[in-house]
């Protein structure tokens, strides 16, 4: 991996991008392709991690591919060449553009890996691939931010059609060197003929420049001339030598014509067999690279569904999270927090905390009810209240919300923990739970003490009688009462 010495940090548009920088490799065609196409090429792609809306993003662009001079290129008939076997300085690369190139990659932020598949378009652009969002991480910035390596790099690659027409040409070329051999052979076989019937013709010159015998005339019975040699070894005129030769001339360039015109079928023939062929080959590599084409668009389209599905549960979690922690906590004040009132109120919700990122979370709400003091002066412990609301809802385990010291206040949180509810398009199910109010308290407000001192409630005082240590238990010994009730109530004496 490469770092580029120019680099930007833009921050606009609450989005911050980092140093740009690249990476490249090498493919080597696994030799599962039809068609035509190079064994190896080299491909390079540029990258910066983003920071955008609450979310780290890495972002390819700039796609390139090259062809080193050592790659080989593999034609239809499963036949590879070098550059040296096609007269070549180096090879075309035309046709060798990224069309839906993918890169898998492997990030880390320094404390986390994640795997990034990025993929550009037909029209080489590529798109913003989502690593993670910022709030499910800590103490991570855009510069932590690193590409570790490399999976595996495809694209939608195919032949280059300058180079076909070169091995077209080659194939073509063979064929007319072994045409022209074929027809060679022929003419050495019919000259060869040819210089046997030119024996005999040069044996009839002889014969009429040293003649031996004479021809006769003889006269038909009808009147009739006719010439007529005297026996077979009666020499040739040089007519007849010239007619002879011309008819052994004739007869080789009919040959010639013959072979000529088969040779021309033969050629056409091969030349249609290698078009259908290149043709055949040339409809499977577009095949074959149309299906592998809507093989990454499927797989992009797929990658961005799932994208888009974890986007929206980390949306949903965050929100979720967010409307719970305002609200959860409550708990019960201990005795010794001054609390000037005896009766707090509270509500509670529930959820399924493995369903929070679901689509169709569901919250229950309760209502608002009290919890009074108990007479010692002490209150409930939040676990046992949290126990009983769970009895009293099928074990549903409650967040508390509270306390709160008036029922309005509780019932206006109530009112705007619903709406929140409501905003996040939530169902909502109702929770039921009484309070505790059973045991009124005597209060422990410090009140103004009359000026004939401090009066006990008698029955609160037989309550807890038996409670307090013997040494302070009231006494009933002297106690003196009007049976008039006296001008004051009843009094007693403590010892």
């Amino acid at each position: 991996m490469k770092i580029k010495l120019l680099s930007i940090l833009l921050l606009c548009c609450l989005t911050v991008v980092g140093f740009a920088q690249s990476l490249s490799g090498e493919y080597k065609n696994d030799g599962r392709s039809t068609g035509s196409y190079y064994t190896n090429i080299k491909w390079d792609v540029s990258y910066n991690f983003e920071e955008k809306n609450g979310n780290f993003y890495i972002k390819f662009f700039n796609p390139k591919i090259s062809v080193p001079n050592y790659s080989r290129y593999h034609d239809e008939f499963k036949k590879e060449y070098s550059l040296a076997d096609l007269g070549l300085s180096q090879w075309p690369n035309a046709r060798q553009l990224p069309f839906a190139m993918s890169v898998k990659a492997n990030v880390s932020d320094g404390y986390n890996n994640y795997e990034v598949t990025a993929s550009c378009n037909a029209d080489f652009t590529c798109g913003d691939n989502y690593i993670v969002s910022k709030a499910n991480v800590k103490n991570v910035t855009l510069q932590n931010f690193r590409v570790t390596g490399v999976t595996y790099f495809r694209a939608n690659l195919g032949g280059e059609p300058s180079v076909d027409n070169i091995l077209k040409n080659k194939r073509q070329s063979a064929n007319a060197t072994s045409n022209s051999n074929t027809l060679a052979t022929s003419s050495t076989s019919t000259m060869s003929n040819g210089v046997a019937t030119s024996s005999d013709a040069n044996r009839a010159t002889n014969s009429v420049s040293n003649p031996t015998s004479s021809t006769q005339q003889t006269q038909s019975s009808g009147g009739r001339t006719t010439a007529q040699n005297s026996n077979a070894n009666q020499p040739w005129t040089r007519t007849q030598v010239d007619e002879y030769l011309e008819r052994g001339a004739a007869s080789r360039r009919a040959q010639e014509q013959v072979i000529q015109q088969k040779t021309a079928v033969v050629t056409n023939v091969i030349d249609a067999v290698g078009n259908y062929f290149a043709d055949k080959a040339e409809q499977k590599r577009l095949a074959s690279e149309r299906a592998l084409y809507a093989e990454i668009a499927a797989d992009d389209a797929k990658i961005a569904r799932q994208r888009a599905e974890n986007d929206q549960k980390k949306q949903f979690r965050t929100n979720r999270t967010a409307l719970v922690n305002s609200f959860n906590g409550g708990k019960v004040p201990l005795s010794s927090q001054k609390v000037e009132v005896d009766e707090l109120y509270y509500f509670c919700f529930s959820f399924d905390h493995a369903a929070i990122d679901s689509p169709n979370m569901t919250m229950y709400v309760s209502n608002v009810f009290p919890i009074t003091r108990y007479s010692d002066g002490t209150w409930p412990f939040t676990t046992t209240l949290l126990d009983n609301i769970a009895r009293a809802n099928n074990g549903a385990k409650v967040e508390l919300s509270g306390f709160y010291t008036s029922q309005e206040n509780a019932e206006q949180k109530r009112q705007e923990f619903i709406q929140g509810i409501n905003d996040l398009s939530l169902k909502q199910e109702t929770l039921t739970y009484k309070g505790n109010t059973s045991n009124k308290v005597v209060s422990t407000n410090n009140k103004e003490e009359s000026k004939y001192g401090k009066t006990i409630n008698l029955e609160a005082s037989k309550k807890v009688q038996n409670q307090l240590p013997k040494e302070i238990k009231p006494s009933t010994k002297g106690e003196k009462e009007s049976n008039t009730g006296g001008k004051y109530g009843k009094t007693i004496k403590i010892d």
